[in-house]
């Protein structure tokens, strides 16, 4: 994934056909896993603190959901096109930050699902019957990936 182009409205990326199809992916199933919530406080209980909980849960559920409608509607568009030997891959600034918290959404959940590990590189030891730690592991690594490439400029090139 290279960026082509990049403008006060938005950027143009060029990615292959493997990216274009993993970052497809990516959208498509999300969300991957269900939804974490942090904890609101470690130390602190009580009713106060459980309604603060409940409305933190309610309000990440609505993102989600959000980002799920948006996912739909950008897979069905025109931001992503085929051209000749790449895809090409336009998004606003809007649907940068957008695109950026679908990621960073997709990525957390995995890496919650898998237990919260410190080395995210090691592929994962394998407990369930249909692998799902290695799935698990495969998404959070993309998703990691799509956000260090849709960030990378921000800094200038690499």
């Amino acid at each position: 994934m290279r960026l082509r182009r990049q403008t006060a409205k938005g950027r143009e990326y060029e990615l292959s056909p493997q990216e274009a199809r993993y970052l497809r992916l990516l959208i498509g199933e999300f969300p991957i896993t269900p939804g974490v919530t942090p904890p609101i406080s470690r130390i602190d209980s009580g009713h106060a603190v459980e309604e603060r909980q409940r409305l933190l849960d309610e309000a990440l559920a609505e993102q989600r959901l959000e980002l799920k409608r948006r996912a739909t509607l950008w897979l069905a568009g025109e931001q992503l096109k085929f051209e000749g030997e790449h895809w090409r891959l336009k998004v606003n600034l809007e649907e940068r930050e957008w695109l950026l918290k679908l990621l960073n959404h997709s990525r957390l959940g995995c890496w919650h699902a898998l237990g919260k590990p410190e080395d995210m590189e090691q592929p994962p030891q394998i407990h369930s019957a249909y692998g799902k730690e290695l799935v698990y592991h495969t998404f959070m690594q993309l998703a990691g990936y799509f956000e260090a490439e849709l960030l990378r400029e921000e800094d200038g090139p690499a």
